[in-house]
């Protein structure tokens, strides 16, 4: 609809200078002849007895609104074809990673003779140490549902707390870790056990007891083929399968950034 406005603002444009000089045509033809010849100074009056005609004024109102409809319009469409390619890019993008794995063989782990290596921050089953605890109930006051059930008393002779009981039902807590983070003597941790099924929900409310059970590490379990996980994995692949137990994975790890660290700082106090 763009090119209609211009050709409409064309057209009025045209037909008011046509205008203009029809005025003054006729204005000049009605002097006597011995004045055909103006001045500057009737010139500037005539043209300015045409431009203070009302019809002139209403064609220059029209041409100004005219033509900021029109470039309201253009803003609007020019918006729109940006906002349209902007999320073309989007989709594109998105489409990209489906595209990309959409050339991929499908890789299969065969559970559970074989398991994925939890990653070094995993948030698996809690293990509690009853000795460590000082019934605090820090762990109960951050937890957002209020979980942790902590049975004390208080040891008249010692002055101090005594532990008695200790239990987290598992089919209720969120894994946000909280309580380990906030726990003043480490008494809390994550492990990398992640089988909780049961035949019973009760059967995921565990006590201290339960909880200070270490769980078997698939890596030493005998009976189970460990395999990495896809961020684990060597550049350039994509099947644990196939990869050898000292392959090195992308980037460093933790402690190795921590080596080359002090190596760098040993080579710096060296050279200096």
């Amino acid at each position: 609809m763009g090119w209609l406005y211009i050709a409409i603002v064309h057209i009025v444009q045209t037909f008011a200078n046509y205008y203009i000089i029809l005025k003054i045509d006729l204005i000049y033809k009605s002097l006597p002849p011995k004045k055909l010849t103006l001045d500057n100074y009737q010139f500037r009056q005539l043209v300015e007895v045409t431009t203070n005609s009302s019809y002139y004024r209403a064609g220059i109102v029209f041409l100004v609104k005219l033509r900021f409809l029109m470039f309201n319009f253009l803003k609007q469409i020019g918006d729109y074809v940006q906002n349209s390619v902007q999320a073309g890019r989007y989709i594109g993008q998105g489409l990209s990673v489906t595209f990309d794995h959409m050339s991929r063989r499908p890789i299969t782990v065969q559970y559970p003779y074989e398991k994925l290596i939890p990653s070094e921050r995993f948030r698996g089953r809690i293990h509690f140490e009853f000795d460590k605890c000082i019934a605090c109930e820090v762990c109960v006051r951050v937890c957002p549902i209020n979980l942790p059930v902590v049975d004390w008393e208080f040891d008249q002779a010692a002055k101090k707390k005594k532990l008695n009981h200790y239990s987290i039902d598992f089919g209720v807590c969120i894994f946000c870790g909280n309580c380990v983070e906030f726990c003043p003597t480490n008494c809390i941790s994550f492990t990398e056990e992640y089988e909780l099924s049961v035949y019973e929900r009760h059967q995921l409310n565990l006590d201290n007891v339960a909880m200070g059970r270490l769980p078997y590490k698939v890596t030493d379990d005998p009976m189970v083929t460990p395999l990495r996980e896809l961020v684990y994995l060597p550049k350039g692949s994509l099947d644990p399968h196939k990869i050898a137990a000292d392959a090195h994975r992308v980037g460093l790890f933790p402690a190795e950034i921590l080596e080359q660290a002090v190596e760098d700082s040993k080579d710096i106090a060296g050279d200096s």
